[in-house]
C-alpha cells in the first residue's frame, strides 16, 4: 500500500485547471448580452409605466384626488419628477 505522500499521489492528486475554449467564451458572452438586453427592456418598461402613472395622476379630477387623500401640492410634487426617479 503506497504512503499518502508518495510521488504518485502528489503528481496525480488533482487535475490541471481547464480554461474555456473560445466557443465557450462566445456562449458566455452571448448569454450575458441577452441578460443585459432583457434588463434594459425591463427598465424601459418601468420608466414608461412611471411616466403614464404620473400623467394619469395629473388628469384626476378634484373629487378623485380628495378620495385618494392627495392635495394639489402632492400631485404636482409627484408629477414633476422625471421618469427615471422613483
Amino acid at each position: 500500500m503506497p504512503a499518502p505522500d508518495c510521488i504518485d499521489t502528489i503528481l496525480y492528486g488533482s487535475p490541471e485547471p481547464r480554461f474555456p475554449s473560445w466557443r465557450q467564451w462566445v456562449a458566455i458572452g452571448m448569454r450575458k448580452a441577452g441578460e443585459d438586453a432583457r434588463a434594459s427592456i425591463l427598465l424601459l418598461e418601468l420608466w414608461a409605466e412611471r411616466h403614464r402613472g404620473r400623467r394619469q395622476l395629473l388628469a384626476l379630477c378634484g373629487r378623485m384626488r380628495r378620495d385618494l387623500g392627495l392635495s394639489d401640492a402632492d400631485i404636482w410634487a409627484e408629477a414633476r419628477k422625471p421618469f427615471w426617479r422613483a
